[in-house]
């Protein structure tokens, strides 16, 4: 058996644990990854599937269908959706500006509108130019609520697998206690899970707050 578990008072046992447990982790180490789980951590899952969920509603909120939204995004300039959001696509300030503060024809090439199909496609797009811009802002709302959902399992799985292995030490009130380099992961762990939770919610007030209004 490759399982271990993790207990809440920082011992582990490769022994499954009673019925009358009341948490624990369970580590099981396969040859290509190691896998964590314990009692109620199919919430994250949930969570994550209403976060995708999240997607579509917000695109059939701003666009009147899914066609319209995906019929025009491949003609679409990425510097509307990726500037200031993809650290790896680099636009000068001032043209990202002019996507919203020009008409886009005037900032196609002029043999591109002499094609009538692609005229019409550039003036639909000019037309929703905005919906695209806040529809991957808040998007990305999602995709980073996401990311912190999943960091904040990651810091809570990890206190107790580095809580187990701090020194045992315990003062004349019985009290826990350690000043280790284990000790400060653990204290990282826990710090970097309340923040994580704080800002959850705090972005979760915000996607609501744009789904209201």
């Amino acid at each position: 058996m490759n399982a271990k578990f993790y207990y809440t008072n920082g011992t582990t046992t490769t022994t499954y644990p009673s019925s009358d447990t009341l948490f624990y982790i369970e580590e099981y180490k396969q040859p290509e990854k190691t896998l964590y789980s314990y009692p109620g951590d199919d919430i994250f899952y949930d969570l994550d599937s209403t976060c995708i969920n999240l997607y579509d509603l917000f695109r059939d909120k701003i666009f009147s269908s899914s066609d319209e939204y995906y019929h025009f995004l491949d003609f679409l300039p990425q510097g509307i959706t990726r500037a200031g959001l993809d650290s790896d696509f680099d636009l000068p300030k001032d043209i990202f500006a002019k996507y919203f503060t020009e008409s886009l024809p005037n900032l196609y090439p002029p043999e591109f509108l002499t094609n009538p199909e692609l005229n019409i496609v550039i003036n639909k797009l000019d037309n929703n130019k905005f919906r695209y811009a806040y529809l991957t802002d808040c998007q990305s709302m999602i995709s980073t609520l996401q990311e912190l959902i999943w960091s904040s399992q990651n810091s809570f799985i990890a206190f107790y697998k580095y809580l187990s292995e701090v020194p045992v030490r315990y003062d004349f009130k019985n009290i826990y206690c350690d000043i280790s380099p284990e000790g400060r992961i653990v204290f990282n762990m826990s710090s970097n899970l309340i923040i994580a939770l704080y800002s959850i919610f705090d972005i979760l007030t915000k996607i609501c707050f744009e789904l209201v209004y």
